[in-house]
């Protein structure tokens, strides 16, 4: 349960019990209800937001749930749909070398909506498993999500990967079976670096914020870091 469905906010939860019942200690206010579906272990089940009806797969079609002090709100049932499965190994650039531990992200259409509806870490072999809903999914890798890394976050077109999420391959997933063999080859990113000064040219500016971005004037993927103590820069860039 959250105040804030599509964004950064406060989160209360629990565990349904043998049941399937639940219930959340929270403050007043409205808030909005979602179940994941995985967290004690791979679950067939997908994940949904509750929207008063059958559910939805999109935190924007959220319900909001009215909640008054010292009283409970009932009735806040969720149906979860059976879902399907997509798999595949995340490699370097040389389709043979494994990356461990980043993040396999599943949107639904279209792609560059960025509708998170499932997704996995990669174990110590690369693999990767996500419970995702029947249909066509789009498939991305955040190598950063578990701290810094050398590569770059590439969309599945079903060759060597892009950054370009109108140009990822849709792949379709059907209830109860596995899509295998969807795998993403990463490219390394390079670096650009240099120093900071003041208007003198000679004394270096500690702690300024560095952003390389591939927009100049406007939207576009943004790659940051701070300059050190002696006013030097390093980021990594694809």
């Amino acid at each position: 349960i959250t105040d804030n469905p599509c964004g950064p906010g406060s989160w209360y939860s629990t565990q349904t019990d043998a049941n399937g019942q639940y219930t959340v200690l929270v403050p007043a206010g409205t808030l909005y209800v979602t179940v994941d579906t995985q967290c004690n272990g791979p679950s067939g089940f997908v994940n949904e937001w509750y929207d008063g009806g059958n559910g939805t797969l999109d935190c924007s079609g959220a319900l909001g749930v009215a909640v008054s002090t010292g009283s409970d709100t009932p009735g806040i049932d969720l149906r979860l749909d059976d879902g399907g499965t997509v798999s595949g190994t995340v490699f370097q650039s040389d389709g043979v070398t494994p990356i461990p531990n980043v993040c396999v992200n599943i949107n639904a259409s279209p792609a560059c909506d960025y509708i998170w509806v499932g997704g996995s870490m990669t174990d110590a072999n690369g693999n990767y498993t996500a419970v995702v809903p029947a249909g066509t999914v789009y498939v991305t890798v955040d190598a950063q999500c578990s701290g810094p890394s050398n590569f770059v976050n590439e969309w599945y077109d079903g060759g060597n990967g892009t950054m370009d999420c109108d140009a990822a391959a849709g792949v379709t997933v059907t209830v109860g079976a596995d899509t295998p063999g969807i795998d993403l080859q990463l490219d390394e990113m390079g670096t650009i670096s240099g120093t900071v000064y003041k208007s003198d040219g000679v004394t270096p500016v500690a702690g300024a914020c560095v952003n390389a971005s591939s927009a100049q004037c406007g939207p576009g993927a943004s790659y940051g870091t701070q300059t050190d103590a002696s006013g030097n820069y390093t980021v990594s860039v694809p």
